[in-house]
């Protein structure tokens, strides 16, 4: 028991209470007396600005300056928004406060920017982006001396760019994002307005209303009567049944909850001739309730679910429920349910589903649910049992998945369970004992096993590569021997990390572009010309008496040219420099957009290796570097600061669900002080059921075991705080390795499935004898004065008209945003004098040319990009600045070659030069940034040899001229798509692909974008789209046998280390198959899905889409737009598609057809995002072309 704690239950008693209440009270009176305050006059202001803004309700019972926040009451989510206030109290003697920033964002704010803002003279900084206001920037604020930041990006302020704004001479920032066309929802909420149109809506939903409700059955009335005590039992806060649940297809309860719960409940409606309603499905997901499994669920009769998962419910599960003759399912998993699992379990004869796991049962697995001979699906991990396996669960003969993930049951493991013809899914690791002989599997439908950690000995048997169905295959941590098979095909996911396989492995089908291997920790023989793949770990996997040959095999690297004593990691994100007494300590990133469920990276003289897939996440790329960003559902709703002495170090983390090893290589032997970090920031302590969590691993210092069971929370002693683990290691080879394993324990279902394995903040090594290392001294006698950034944010409105010419009085910008408005007329000249701008965009804003040939010369910039001009440049720019890290001049009719001078900025990362009319050969000697994208153009050469093609960068040749030799292959970070200008039309298409001449010719094609294999049913048959998720990267090109996909474009101002091509939604999509629209393939930038060996003729082609990222939900957010074109066949089909306007709405489907002939064997369908619509709704990096599936349908022959 902590001290805390102990003094909470002191003060109890009556006398120590009283004592304790009038402390307190002198406490407070203290702190209060001696705090300062805000200043009276702006208190009475703060009251006035709310009002402007139509702040429903504003709470001034605390004083901001003290709370850092404006509390108010507005119907909005319950997080993402930010009410912050910042004070300067140094005024009357550290008496009186001003407010110096002023930050209301997200709230959906109805009002007008409020002119009273200028009561406060202070003011230095206004942020009220992503609000619903309306109206233009008060002039009032020019009389604000220290203002130099105006934020008002996404809502919906019109007219013209006020002339005044040339007054605000301190600004050094303004952005002025967004143009926005009125949506028809939004057009008839304006009309609604009006009183008479207003009543004859209400007249007319009215009598909708009253049509349907006769018409439609309702619940019974023991049912609703049922539900009110079934809710009192669960500790639901209060029921509103003033609709028929049946109806709404779902239950209304309030409940102190986040965002992201599930309340569903179905109903069959066939009873007294359709009259009558009986509840057969009850969910109630996510909503922390605090009651108690209810018996009373037994009393809807004809109950065939329930799912109560991921609440915060207590006790067994009541026998009463045995009663329902219907009842198949129970899931509780996720609760605080204890005790023995209840032997009248038995009784449940008709179970085909018992989702027990994640809670605290304990004893053994009664006999008893041996009787369960219908179950398909049960699942008991991570409970507190012991006992044996029960031999019963091999008589299960219908059981579909089973997992024993260090369940804490006694082997020996049953052989029966190897022999259940019927399991999909089976997964055992980490017992005491293991298997030791491996198990003689006869079961075909496996599409997913895991034999971990279980001592297994002897060869791989050759009939596990030919189960059919296998698509994931686990077999690490034992001590397999032995060779591959030569005609071995490995499943999508195979591990086989740290065994004692040898041989030779580098010729035949194994090792292929579409499989993810691990082969780490074996004996394997590589050939000298090995080379690396990113979808294969060869870490420490050779037999080479060679130290680095046998750390990394195909590497090229076999001698250390110098040794390092030092190293330190920001592990998961990106380059951090921190500073304390001894100097700046830079912690170098490994967020370089490095992904993948079998990898091994590596640096000079450091790496790390990832083996395993979070196979239950439900998402199709899996995210192995995390941020400190709290989600929610998959929605990015807030920031969670990290209590830490250096919190930047914990922002991000690097998670792997099975393995994770950092390591150095040549180190200079002697003896370390190794530094973990660690701190929790995937968990959290908000929901009541979210701090049921719990994330177990097992950490090893060069090979050895130090900490079992290592539990971040737990040592940490909450989420969000930081905890360092210390160790001191000797190096004797040059080398160093940590490595992180997950040994099967703790929860893999909160707050959502797949959440769960080691995960690791930042590491630092020293030598023992320097207490920190590595770092730079500080400069003695040098004063720095940063002056804090400041902008004018006015991106993503509905300004019109010029940008008027007094805003080139602003001299001290920096920042100036103004694109995604309705802006007109030329670009100004003044934009080159603003000498101290460090970005500038001009994306389709509708400005006209000419672009001022000063904007080219201003020497800060870092940051510059143009595109989608309606004339273009023509002419490359001299360009002169040294600064630049991103330049994008895209789509602008450049000609002529790419000066020399671009590949020698030396701190550029990303070039775009996209869709120009570029000519010539690329310098045998340039050196690429990490992005960059040539697609388009008429670049020609030979590009293969020389530094230019690297595995460190992302580089866009598509739709080029280039010549390729034959021996040349395709690359995972170099797209090669029509990228030559070969005669034969396989190999222009994709050079590199060792395809030459279709071996047969197909006349159909369906594609689930971004998403797995579906399948739909219609009256003509069942029909299957085929899926690509998976895959990833900002220069892609992926293709199967006969069809694949193009990908350009890297979403660059997320902020995530890792882009999601990929996405799905969490909400349902309203649609005939709506299995097609869950998940959805984006790009920034262009986006080719082609099919090659297809027949010629006329085809029917149709996409679908879904706007599945935006949401109708805030107002703010309703001001989102996408706008993108489609190309067919290389002609432009449909230009500023929007997903939302031809749907009506979010999260409907849309179908677009079209006719279209194929004369050559190829197809293709383009999608290129010119620049236009919103880039930050709801959070920046949300734009480009997205698309949900496609299909092509054969029409007729020529022939014919």
């Amino acid at each position: 028991m902590s001290s805390a704690y102990k003094l909470i239950i002191m003060s109890q008693s009556r006398y120590f209470s009283s004592l304790f209440t009038v402390l307190i009270f002198i406490c407070l009176v203290c702190t209060v007396s001696a705090s300062p305050s805000l200043h009276p006059n702006e208190v009475k202001a703060l009251k006035d600005i709310a009002s402007t803004l139509g702040v429903q309700h504003l709470n001034l019972s605390e004083d901001p300056c003290l709370t850092k926040t404006l509390v108010i009451t507005q119907d909005v989510l319950k997080k993402g928004h930010n009410s912050t206030i910042r004070c300067d109290c140094h005024f009357n003697n550290n008496k009186t406060c001003h407010i110096t920033h002023f930050i209301l964002k997200t709230f959906s704010l109805p009002g007008r920017l409020p002119p009273e803002l200028s009561k406060l003279q202070y003011l230095e900084s206004i942020d009220l982006c992503l609000n619903y206001l309306y109206g233009s920037i008060p002039m009032e604020w020019a009389s604000l001396p220290y203002l130099t930041s105006i934020s008002v990006c996404a809502n919906r302020l019109s007219g013209d760019i006020p002339k005044g704004l040339g007054k605000f001479i301190n600004l050094t920032q303004l952005s002025l994002e967004h143009k926005s066309s009125m949506s028809s929802a939004y057009k008839l909420m304006i009309m609604s307005q009006s009183r008479h149109f207003s009543s004859l809506l209400t007249v007319l939903i009215f009598i909708c209303l009253v049509c349907t409700v006769s018409a439609s059955p309702s619940l019974h009335p023991d049912e609703v009567k049922a539900l009110k005590d079934i809710a009192s039992t669960l500790g639901v806060k209060h029921l509103n049944l003033s609709e028929d649940p049946c109806l709404t297809k779902t239950l209304v309860i309030t409940q102190d909850v986040l965002k992201g719960h599930n309340s569903t409940i179905r109903c069959d409606c066939h009873f007294n001739n359709n009259k009558t309603c009986h509840i057969t499905h009850f969910i109630l997901k996510t909503f922390s309730l605090p009651g108690r499994l209810p018996p009373e669920l037994s009393k809807l009769h004809y109950l065939e679910s329930i799912d109560l998962c991921l609440n915060y419910l207590y006790g067994s599960i009541p026998m009463e429920w045995a009663s329902l003759p219907y009842l198949t399912s129970i899931s509780v998993c996720a609760n605080q349910l204890s005790g023995d699992i209840p032997k009248g379990l038995g009784k449940f004869i008709n179970l085909t589903q018992l989702i027990l796991e994640a809670n605290q049962f304990s004893g053994i697995i009664p006999k008893e649910l041996g009787n369960l001979v219908n179950l398909e699906g049960f699942r008991f991990s991570d409970n507190q049992l012991n006992g044996s396996i029960p031999q019963f669960i091999g008589n299960l003969s219908k059981l579909k998945r089973l997992e024993l993930y260090a369940s804490g049951l006694r082997e020996p493991i049953p052989d029966s369970i190897f022999r259940l013809e019927n399991l999909i899914d089976l997964r055992i690791s980490d017992t005491t004992a293991g298997l030791g002989q491996f198990p003689h599997i006869i079961i075909k439908n496996l599409k997913y096993l895991v034999l971990r950690n279980l001592n297994l000995t002897g060869p791989i048997p050759t009939t596990i590569w030919d189960l059919p169905n296998l698509m994931a295959f686990d077999l690490s941590f034992n001590r397999l021997t032995g060779e591959i098979p030569a005609n071995a095909v490995p499943p999508k996911y195979t591990y086989l990390a740290g065994n004692l396989l040898s041989g030779k492995i580098e010729s035949g089908p194994f090792l292929t572009a579409s499989t993810n291997i691990d082969l780490s920790y074996n004996n394997f023989t590589w050939s000298p010309s090995c080379r690396e793949r990113k979808n294969v770990n060869t870490y420490e996997s050779s037999q080479s008496k060679n130290r680095l040959t046998r750390l990394l095999p195909c590497s090229a690297i076999s001698q250390c040219q110098n040794y390092s004593k030092s190293l330190h990691i920001n592990c998961g994100g990106p380059d951090v420099t921190i500073e304390n007494s001894r100097g700046r300590f830079l912690y170098e990133g490994d967020n370089y957009g490095l992904t993948g469920s079998a990898m091994n990276y590596h640096g000079k003289n450091w790496g790390f290796s990832n083996t395993g897939d979070f196979m239950d996440d439900g998402q199709p790329e899996d995210a192995y570097s995390i941020s400190s960003l709290s989600v929610v559902w998959f929605t990015l709703l807030s920031v969670s600061s990290v209590s830490a002495k250096y919190p930047e170090l914990y922002q991000t983390a690097r998670r792997s669900p099975l393995s994770l090893a950092y390591f150095a290589f040549c180190f200079e032997n002697g003896s370390y002080n190794v530094k973990l970090h660690f701190a929790e920031i995937q968990f959290s302590d908000e929901e009541p059921y979210a701090r049921l969590a719990k994330r177990f691993f097992n950490i090893y210092v060069q090979g050895k075991l130090i900490w079992e069971d290592f539990n971040i929370r737990e040592e940490a002693n909450g989420t969000h705080k930081e905890v360092i683990k210390e160790v001191n290691t000797t190096v004797t080879d040059n080398t160093l390795e940590i490595r992180l394993y997950w040994a099967g324990k703790g929860t893999t279902i909160i707050p959502k499935r797949g959440n769960y394995g080691s995960l690791i903040s930042a590491i630092s090594v020293c030598p023992s004898s320097e207490s920190e290392c590595g770092g730079k001294k500080k400069k003695r006698q040098v004063l720095l004065i940063l002056f804090s950034a400041t902008f004018i944010i006015l991106e993503a409105n509905q300004f019109s008209g010029v940008i008027p010419k007094e805003l080139g009085n602003l001299v001290n910008l920096e920042g100036f945003r103004f694109s995604d408005n309705h802006l007109n007329g030329s670009i100004p000249e003044f934009i080159g004098n603003l000498s101290k701008l460090k970005r500038l965009e001009l994306y389709a804003s509708g400005l006209r040319e000419p672009i001022p040939d000063s904007i080219f010369r201003l020497e800060n910039l870092v940051d510059l990009r143009i595109s989608d001009t309606t004339a273009g440049l023509r002419q490359f720019p001299h360009i002169v600045s040294k600064n630049l890290k991103y330049l994008v001049l895209r789509n602008l009719n450049l000609t002529g070659p790419i000066p020399t001078t671009i590949w020698g900025l030396p701190k550029l990362t990303t070039l775009d030069l996209s869709f120009n009319r570029l000519t010539g050969e690329i310098l045998a000697d340039a050196a690429a940034p990490k992005f960059t994208y040539l697609a388009g153009n008429k670049l020609s050469g030979k590009i293969e040899s020389g530094p230019f093609l690297t595995a460190s960068t992302n580089i866009d040749l598509s739709y080029n001229n280039f010549t390729w030799s034959p021996s040349c292959r395709e690359r995972d970070n170099v797209n090669t798509y029509e990228s030559s200008w070969s005669k034969n039309r396989l190999t222009s298409l994709l050079p590199c692909s060792a395809i030459s001449q279709c071996l047969s010719y197909i006349k159909s094609l369906h594609i689930n974008c971004g998403g797995p294999d579906v399948t739909i049913e219609n009256s003509r048959g069942r029909i299957l789209y085929e899926g690509n998720y998976g895959l990833t990267g900002s220069a892609t090109n992926y293709h199967g046998k006969n069809w694949g996909f193009s990908n350009t474009g890297d979403f660059m101002d997320d902020g995530q280390p890792e882009d999601a091509y990929s996405i799905s939604s969490e909400s349902p999509v309203s649609a005939k198959y709506p299995e097609l629209y869950q998940t959805a393939r984006r790009s920034p930038l262009s986006l080719a899905y082609f099919a090659f060996c297809f027949e010629n003729g006329s085809y029917n082609v149709k996409l679908h889409f879904a706007e599945i990222q935006f949401s109708d939900e805030e107002p703010y957010a309703r001001v989102a737009k996408r706008f993108f074109n489609i190309y067919v066949q290389g002609k432009l089909i449909w230009e500023d598609f929007n997903i939302r306007e031809e749907a009506n709405g979010t999260h409907k489907e849309v179908i677009k057809e079209m006719n279209t002939t194929v004369t050559d064997n190829t197809l293709e369908i383009r999608l290129y995002w010119a620049g236009k619509g919103t880039t930050i709704i709801p959070k920046r990096g949300n734009y480009g072309s997205l698309i949900s599936a496609i299909s092509q349908e054969y029409i007729l022959s020529f022939s014919s």
